[in-house]
């Protein structure tokens, strides 16, 4: 499984993203804690990839904490009412199975813990949000879900009630394995790149990859990968096995392959000089999708203060895991000794915090980056020697040093410790800045998503206050007449339309030199849009035309040219000869002015 990861990781990690979120957050919990009705329904519907599968935790006010959840189940007859705001859930929005997390409450209001339910896409009170438009990964739907009173009985739990936070640590665990193997094809991706144009890309010093800072990061990359490659390899030999990993091996997993990634990414991008920040040359679509991993399946800072938390506090797991599951037990000496220190520095006078909390916290935290180098330089080390490759032999010296080098820090007074200070200081000192910027708000243009008010089961006062008045005198202009001038204005002007009607945006506020992307255009949208205007110019366009020009102005420029031809030849075919007297006398320029006339009025209403 690892292995298929990290080739989809290389290939493009949105991919990726969307098969692990399928596989294992949303397919393992059912798996291994749905009922047999549920897994009888479900899972050969999920498997065959007919409908996926997402998990919902997340939560405006719960991240990196999932213990704060908000949503509530509450009790309901036989069985529950769920409530609550879940809220970037990949893959939610195209989802036949969504895995909630929820507080569970007793008749009294009481929390009971956290419970996990399955929901159906079609069951009743859960409501898709909008989507998140995201940095990366934007093949990919990040949406919120909403739990309006939805109704779950036993059927629906997935595990016991109350023991929710079992199902979701089982999946995210395994889900963090997943991230290191992506991360591991990603990074090797990046050599690749790094390799080809730094061959053939010549420098004032001569040939780009024979300069010592191009070898330089070349092999500290190889080292790298090899690292993480063999962590993630031998603990999924031993899963293979049956045994058991700790969850600090898993946590070391997330904490090391994306910030490993995310820095090969950032290399690739600095050697390819300016063409690494060409969107084309496929290293700017690297660096974004890389840098959610370090937020993903929680914060890599989060995850370090948890580590050292655990190392400082000696656990057991993990040194047992070091030495019997590794085979380092020098390394697990180390580690604990070094803890010691870091622990017994950082709660000492003088410290960077004087408040204990703080200082321990920070502790945990220094111990936690180190951990994950101790965890990284046992996999290696831990290989027999005969069976160590030349790569395996670097990474362990590699690995080695770098948890030299983070204790020899660790131990020290850092430049940013040394000018630390509480919040509310902090707070004074970057208030002052708006004696010099200013204070700066951005906003970009809303998206709405509500249901258009004439559509709504219940009638509303809207309706019954429009009405719109047409001249009887006016003069008709037949439908072939209208399509055949279709130059690049009327297209435009067709396209700004939709725009204000479809997305709700003031027509004052379109600039035809941006892209659709500007204005909110998603993934769905844009195709929404290629189908009406396919529709209105009677041609037949591509699902994805939207994205292929860099601006509205540069697509109706294109659609012009492919239309006037075509069109002329229509009008003379189409057109009857029971016209009247007064639309045969119209000049073109005549036509075209009533068009454009029409068009504003339109546009005035929409507004």
């Amino acid at each position: 499984t690892m292995r298929v990861v990290e080739q989809l990781g290389a290939i493009d990690p949105t991919l990726c993203a969307f098969v692990v979120v399928h596989n294992i957050l949303g397919i393992r919990p059912l798996l291994n804690y749905g009922s047999k009705q549920l897994k009888k329904e479900l899972l050969p519907l999920l498997a065959t990839g007919r409908e996926l599968a997402a998990f919902a935790i997340t939560e405006p006010g719960a991240g990196s904490n999932p213990r704060a959840l908000s949503a509530r189940a509450i009790p309901h007859g036989q069985g529950w009412r769920l409530q609550g705001t879940k809220i970037w859930s990949g893959s939610a929005a195209w989802a036949g199975a969504i895995n909630v997390f929820v507080q569970q409450l007793d008749v009294k209001g009481k929390s009971r813990g956290i419970s996990s339910f399955l929901l159906r896409r079609d069951t009743k009170g859960l409501r898709q949000g909008p989507e998140a438009l995201t940095m990366g990964m934007r093949g990919m739907v990040q949406n919120t879900v909403f739990l309006d009173d939805v109704p779950v009985t036993d059927e629906n739990l997935l595990g016991k009630p109350g023991q929710g936070m079992g199902v979701a640590q089982d999946a995210m665990m395994y889900g963090r394995l997943s991230v290191a193997a992506a991360s591991v094809g990603g990074m090797k991706h990046c050599a690749q790149l790094m390799l080809r144009y730094s061959s053939r890309r010549g420098v004032f010093t001569g040939r780009l990859l024979d300069n010592p800072v191009t070898l330089t990061r070349l092999n500290g990359l190889i080292a790298a990968i090899t690292a993480v490659e063999t962590l993630v390899t031998r603990i999924a030999r031993i899963l293979d096995r049956g045994g058991s990993v700790p969850v600090e091996a898993y946590t070391a997993c997330k904490t090391s392959g994306p910030e490993l990634l995310w820095q090969a990414a950032d290399n690739l991008v600095q050697l390819l000089g300016g063409r690494g920040y060409i969107e084309t040359n496929i290293a700017p679509q690297i660096l974004r999708d890389a840098r959610v991993l370090r937020i993903f399946e929680g914060p890599t800072e989060t995850l370090n203060m948890f580590l050292g938390s655990r190392v400082i506090n000696d656990s057991e797991e993990l040194h047992h895991f070091i030495c019997q599951g590794l085979g380092a037990e020098a390394v697990s000496v180390r580690l604990k000794e070094a803890a010691g220190q870091i622990r017994a520095r950082l709660t000492s006078s003088p410290a960077p915090f004087a408040h204990q909390g703080a200082a321990n916290n920070w502790a945990c935290f220094l111990a936690g980056e180190l951990a994950t180098w101790a965890i990284l330089q046992a996999a290696v080390a831990g290989v027999d020697e005969s069976a160590q490759s030349e790569s395996c032999r670097r990474a362990v010296t590699w690995t080695r040093l770098n948890f030299d080098q983070k204790l020899a820090q660790a131990l020290s007074l850092s430049p940013n410790e040394s000018v630390v200070d509480n919040a509310d200081v902090t707070a004074q000192l970057i208030g002052n800045y708006t004696e010099t910027i200013g204070e700066i708000e951005q906003t970009l243009a809303g998206e709405d998503y509500e249901l258009d008010k004439l559509l709504q089961l219940h009638d509303s006062q809207m309706g019954k206050d429009i009405n719109i008045q047409f001249d009887k005198e006016q003069t008709p202009i037949h439908h072939s007449l209208a399509v055949s001038f279709h130059n690049s204005q009327s297209i435009e002007n067709w396209m700004r339309l939709w725009l204000i009607k479809n997305l709700k945006i003031a027509s004052k506020s379109i600039d035809s030199g941006k892209s659709f992307a500007d204005y909110g255009l998603d993934s769905l949208t844009a195709v929404e849009l290629a189908t009406d205007l396919s529709e209105w110019l009677g041609r037949e366009l591509e699902p994805t035309i939207a994205w292929n020009y860099s601006s509205i102005k540069s697509l109706a420029e294109y659609l012009a040219e492919g239309t006037s031809t075509a069109n002329a030849e229509v009008v003379k075919a189409e057109i009857s000869e029971d016209i009247s007297d007064e639309v045969k006398k119209l000049s073109e320029e005549e036509v075209k002015t009533s068009i454009k006339d029409e068009l504003a009025e339109i546009e005035s209403f929409l507004i």
